[in-house]
């Protein structure tokens, strides 16, 4: 263990023997032994000062190193009281109580907590800075005011309802680290007219865009295999939306968009979910692919300027009132199999042909 001039594990006592040339102590934990080094010399109540009272913190002799690195979580003020020791914090968090503290610019800190700017009336331009990897939930909810906000390259994390309710943020760009937009992550931000979507997202979360009425084409990257329930529901200028080959589930809700002209669905999706394109009342023409076994309640509702739409061969059950009002809708191709679980929900007479033009 001699090549060792930092500590791979927590020590202690009887443990640190074995590493005779420790420089740099790395604290893993709040219960890690200290040493002798205990946070002392200001009145500030944070989670590290509970390293002082660790069943591991004995009263030996005081063990000194050249540097002292926390790697758990602390708040930013906590760390403005160290400035002048030897400890070097890892996981700087900036919490709601910090703010009091803060300039104009954001400072260096690891991660953000829950609803830290929630409300916040004064942000209008924001950078933060390099070293964060993580939003938590509801961190800049509310914000009014927020225009632009410059993530960090290295974010990892954003929590649920970060931005929620900024309904002056106008565009957005996601850094490629992001894999997940979650639950409600944008809802409401009415301005917000331009998303640049990481080229590794994976997955959109529940209403994560719902009531973007500013939003006109998003283009979502290849990667993504899962678009939540209601996520562009009522994006009411959303006229262009790509739908990724690795999607296999339209949620419910999920379209709703009276912008609508077309829509192209992968073959691979095998489900269309309830109320999925309700109300896209400018949707002139769908295919419905060979893969997808079911078409739910409403799906196709009130799309009034459906003039044609082509369904798979493979349906094995159309939902309640699913080409309800659908006004225009006049033809109707699919193969005969499908007719009985078709004709009886339309509003009208409907022209059905199958595939080789054959119509009944």
């Amino acid at each position: 263990m001699e090549r060792f001039h930092s500590n791979p594990i927590p020590l202690t006592q009887k443990t640190i023997k074995y590493f005779p040339h420790i420089e740099s102590l790395n604290i893993w934990s709040k219960l890690d032994e200290l040493f002798g080094n205990e946070f002392i010399g200001d009145n500030t109540i944070d989670v590290a000062q509970t390293c002082c009272t660790s069943p591991n913190n004995t009263h030996n002799t005081k063990i000194s190193f050249f540097e002292i690195l926390i790697w758990y979580k602390v708040s930013y003020t906590f760390t403005q009281h160290k400035k002048s020791t030897n400890y070097k914090f890892k996981n700087i968090c900036l919490e709601h109580t910090d703010r009091q503290h803060l300039s104009s610019q954001i400072p260096r800190v690891n991660s953000i907590g829950d609803k830290c700017f929630y409300k916040s009336t004064f942000l209008n331009e924001v950078t933060l800075p390099q070293t964060l990897t993580s939003l938590g939930e509801y961190s800049f909810a509310s914000c009014d005011k927020l225009t632009s906000i410059l993530l960090s390259h290295n974010l990892c994390h954003i929590g649920k309802n970060t931005f929620e309710n900024c309904t002056s943020l106008v565009c957005v760009v996601l850094p490629d680290t992001i894999k997940t937009i979650p639950t409600s992550c944008f809802q409401n931000c009415v301005c917000l007219a331009v998303v640049t979507f990481s080229r590794q997202l994976e997955k959109i979360g529940n209403n994560a865009f719902c009531c973007c009425s500013s939003l006109e084409i998003v283009e979502i990257p290849p990667t993504t295999n899962c678009i939540g329930k209601y996520c562009f529901h009522n994006c009411t200028r959303l006229r262009q939306v790509n739908i990724p080959n690795g999607v296999k589930v339209l949620e419910e809700n999920t379209f709703c968009c009276n912008a609508f002209t077309q829509i192209d669905i992968p073959e691979g999706v095998t489900e269309i979910g309830d109320q999925c394109f309700y109300g896209c009342k400018y949707l002139e023409s769908v295919v419905v692919p060979d893969s997808v076994r079911r078409l739910g309640n409403f799906c196709f509702y009130g799309c009034r300027e459906l003039r044609e739409i082509k369904i798979g061969n493979n349906v094995e059950s159309v939902g309640d009132f699913c080409f309800g009002v659908c006004t225009s809708l006049t033809r109707v191709t699919t193969q005969h199999t499908v007719f009985s679980l078709c004709e009886k929900l339309f509003d009208k007479n409907i022209v059905f042909c199958n595939d080789n033009n054959s119509c009944v």
